[in-house]
């Protein structure tokens, strides 16, 4: 099933929108194809610029040039965003930002024909990317600074066991592949990490070369129905938010409840994760330091990418650090 709708603006300081795309439920995966023209003027007169691209996978962002007898210029960028996605609907978010308002004249016109096709059987497959290793809502990300880790989680919400194979690839077609681990805390959850650089790709390491703005496409196949989910991430000149590291307390060994005060004689068990940029694997070591000022220190072994546990022991006797107590 495909529909189409038109964004028209014609005033650089009102250039964004909202539309619904209506369809029959359970689908499958949605995708987009999209055309554009623009006319606008600056002090050096008209310029015009248009493109066409197809099979987009939202989030989505590109680079609006126009050119004129005098040269080519960067408008600015577009992006398309998911608002909002139900069975049977999704309402994207469609909005430009220009780059140098103030060398622009406010008159333009503006056209971007947003086509939405989605067809196939019902989309159970995630494919996500997160700024941190600590795989929450509000950690997800799609836009990430160059020289940073991009933490990955694929799952269909059913299959379990073994690891998956995510594929990474640039604008250019280069292609790098990083293996998915089921994670031990959440099963049927397979979780890895990679490595974006302006430096050259290098698989070994998981590194792939991304330019300022430039994309990257991840697909993965969960249940190996040869069907993909995808998802798209970009390198912008900002860290979109903080890398941190983190230290959470919980109650048992399923690290699920979170907790911040322990009764004596109660097990605390510990998670530290953070943006590591050496070597996986290994122990941490975690001060834990009391009121009274004693000190004891945990080891904390990684058990999946960049996470590592360990327990202690909080008790009214007497403390033992050997016995981590």
């Amino acid at each position: 099933m495909t529909s189409s709708t038109t964004f028209t603006f014609t005033n650089r300081s009102e250039m964004s929108g909202e539309y619904t795309f209506q369809f029959t439920p359970t689908q499958g995966e949605i995708i987009f194809s999209h055309e554009w023209s623009l006319r606008c003027y600056n002090v050096w007169g008209k310029y015009t610029g248009s493109g066409t691209e197809g099979n987009i996978h939202l989030p989505y962002d590109i680079q609006l040039k126009v050119k004129n007898m005098w040269g080519k210029q960067n408008f600015g960028r577009l992006y398309i965003e998911a608002k909002a996605i139900t069975p049977n609907s999704i309402t994207v978010k469609y909005w430009i930002k220009c780059y140098h308002p103030g060398e622009w004249y406010n008159g333009l016109t503006y056209s971007g024909k947003l086509t939405c096709a989605t067809g196939g059987g019902p989309e159970t497959e995630t494919l996500r990317t997160y700024s941190t290793n600590i795989f929450e809502d509000a950690n997800l990300e799609t836009r990430f600074p160059l020289e940073s880790w991009i933490w990955v989680q694929a799952s269909d919400g059913v299959t379990q066991g073994g690891t998956r194979d995510c594929f990474i690839r640039d604008e250019s077609g280069k292609e790098i592949v990083i293996s998915l681990k089921e994670s031990s805390d959440a099963p049927g959850y397979y979780r890895g990490a990679f490595y974006i650089t302006s430096g050259p790709t290098n698989a070994i390491l998981v590194r792939i070369h991304l330019d300022e703005f430039g994309k990257a496409d991840l697909r993965c196949d969960v249940n190996g129905d040869d069907v993909f989910s995808h998802w798209v991430i970009s390198a912008v000149s900002e860290l979109p938010g903080p890398q941190i590291e983190t230290t959470r307390t919980y109650v048992d060994f399923t690290y699920i409840e979170e907790a911040a005060i322990f009764p004596a004689e109660a097990t605390c068990y510990v998670l530290a994760a953070g943006p590591y940029s050496g070597n996986t694997g290994g122990t941490r070591d975690l001060r834990v330091v009391a009121d009274s000022g004693d000190v004891i220190h945990v080891t904390l072994t990684e058990e999946t990418f960049f996470n590592f546990k360990g327990s202690f022991l909080v008790t009214n006797g007497s403390t033992n650090d050997e016995l981590n107590r």
